[in-house]
């Protein structure tokens, strides 16, 4: 079963750049919001956290039940 996905995305132009992304607590549908807080200056913006060990074990764990959803589809 398709548990989470990672479908909510954050987009912006280059101009901006990003001081602050978080994922929100989940709160009961089947993805998580996410939030980001940009800046106009990119002089001022804090370098882009690594990603954890947990936070790509889950997106491995996305993709894989991705692939298996797409597969009983055919």
């Amino acid at each position: 079963m398709l548990t989470s996905w990672p479908l909510d995305q954050i987009l912006f132009q280059p101009q901006f750049a990003l001081k602050a992304f978080d994922t929100l607590p989940d709160f009961g549908p089947d993805h998580r919001a996410v939030t980001a807080s940009l800046c106009h200056d990119p002089a001022a913006a804090q370098d882009v956290p690594e990603a954890s060990v947990d936070d790509l074990v889950e997106a491995q764990r996305s993709l894989e039940a991705a692939r298996r959803f797409s597969d009983l589809r055919g």
